[in-house]
């Protein structure tokens, strides 16, 4: 549900962008919810598009908090995930801000959900 300065987390593994735009983009023309809202039980109709990051990277990841560093907000949010452990392959991110939601249905085993944490605009 939508819920101010709460920020989710999944890790992606294996994408490439093309695949990370695909995943998580709603389809206007068939108003069909993205992939990525529908194996994460999200009601897309409660978030802001302009309030999802995402990126794939040119690397592998290990630490959860290396490949936040760099993303909106994070130095109010990076901490709560500093020594995450990353599942193999991981390349990419995907951020929700201002959403709170509990759990992963682990349809795609390459996108994990990592967890919730609270964030602040700074």
């Amino acid at each position: 549900m939508e819920k101010e300065g709460f920020v989710l987390v999944w890790a992606v593994c294996g994408f490439t962008e093309d695949e990370l735009e695909e995943y998580t983009e709603y389809d206007y023309e068939n108003e069909c919810p993205s992939r990525f809202c529908v194996e994460n039980g999200i009601n897309e109709d409660e978030i802001d598009e302009d309030f999802i990051e995402k990126a794939v990277y040119d690397r592998i990841f290990t630490d959860a908090s290396e490949f936040l560093a760099d993303c909106s907000y994070s130095g109010s949010f990076v901490s709560a995930f500093a020594g995450r452990k990353l599942p193999e392959n991981c390349n990419g991110m995907i951020i929700v801000y201002d959403y709170e939601h509990n759990s992963n249905n682990a349809e795609n085993s390459d996108v994990v959900f990592l967890g919730t944490a609270v964030y602040k605009k700074l």
